[in-house]
């Protein structure tokens, strides 16, 4: 393909363009929000929300079964369904500025080249800044859902977490158990919630998924170790989750053969029994997190005194959590 060369005329032109914002708006724009599902939490978003608009959530209890009745005679008696609705509402509004000057600009439209590079360094800029801190927002979602409004089920491993075999067990026994239909495994226990084992999403940080036996994991995910990549989220670090003197009722005990009973426990303050530890992983099912973008939206401001123009990407999601659908901390 041949080169394109513009004119002073042109320069003049594509550079109004560009400073008013039409050209960043058509560019700039469509790739951050494709990159919103495609990044390292994009297995939580699940759709570009409308402006002003709030997710609602219906859940219905699980239906119970008659003797089939051969006279009729129940045909017109009322089996009411009953309804549970969460409300998940805007929730984060961040800017990000970029500047570039009349000078970078004018050099940008000498070539296709020049253009593609000015227009990839500003999306980088402005992409860059903006996942940075959804990273930070998502982790410290995690910790406000387990730590600070205790809405997370709980596995205590009992001293078993530094023994990667037995949290291996742990993952796979409770992924299993998470297709089964159960209250055990969701915080508000209204229906026997289960999901398929490919919608679970195991986050943990680096150390610890080095260590971990990724072979028997991708069995327990009922995937190959390829397609679970796109399963486990790798962390840095978890965000500070713990428990001391923790209220909490027992759901289940996990049987994988520990001398110290593995248990899972929900967050209860009338109850007697008591759980200490800190969060080693999470396991929950990918709907259970609400990542949801509503607006990425660019603006510009030129200082002509300056002779530079700022850019500005206005950051606007839906971030929240369901109690409706399972998901475990685990903890030692």
């Amino acid at each position: 393909m041949a080169s394109t060369y513009y004119t002073n005329n042109d320069v003049d032109t594509l550079t109004a363009d560009l400073l008013s914002g039409d050209i960043l708006n058509k560019i700039v724009k469509q790739e951050i929000e494709a990159k919103i599902f495609d990044d390292i939490f994009g297995i939580f978003t699940s759709k570009q929300l409308n402006t002003g608009m709030q997710l609602e959530e219906f859940e219905t209890a699980n239906l119970t079964s008659t003797d089939f009745d051969a006279t009729g005679a129940n045909a017109l008696t009322k089996a009411n369904m009953d309804f549970k609705v969460l409300y998940h509402k805007i929730n984060r509004r961040k800017t990000f500025k970029a500047t570039i000057s009349n000078a970078q600009i004018k050099m940008a439209m000498l070539s296709e080249q020049n253009m593609a590079d000015v227009a990839n360094a500003i999306t980088s800029e402005l992409w860059n800044s903006s996942s940075i801190e959804d990273f930070e927002a998502i982790k410290q979602l995690f910790k406000d859902i387990c730590g600070e409004q205790k809405k997370m089920v709980i596995c205590d491993l009992n001293g078993n977490g530094g023994d990667m075999d037995a949290l291996t067990k742990s993952i796979q026994t409770l992924a299993t158990n998470m297709t089964l239909p159960s209250t055990k495994y969701n915080f508000s226990g209204y229906k026997k919630e289960f999901n398929k084992k490919e919608d679970l999403v195991l986050v943990i940080d680096s150390a610890t998924k080095a260590r971990l036996n990724v072979d028997s994991l991708s069995s327990a995910f009922n995937m190959d170790k390829k397609e679970l990549v796109g399963n486990i989220i790798v962390v840095d670090n978890l965000p500070s989750i713990s428990y001391t003197a923790e209220k909490a009722t027992e759901q289940v005990e996990i049987a994988i053969g520990e001398t110290n009973s593995i248990k899972v426990y929900k967050p209860d303050d009338t109850a007697e029994t008591t759980i200490t530890g800190s969060a080693i992983c999470l396991l929950l099912n990918k709907k259970a997190i609400k990542r949801d973008p509503v607006e990425r939206e660019i603006d510009e401001q030129h200082n002509g005194a300056g002779r530079f123009t700022n850019y500005y990407l206005h950051a606007t999601d839906l971030l929240s959590y369901s109690t409706l659908k399972n998901a475990i901390v685990l903890i030692d």
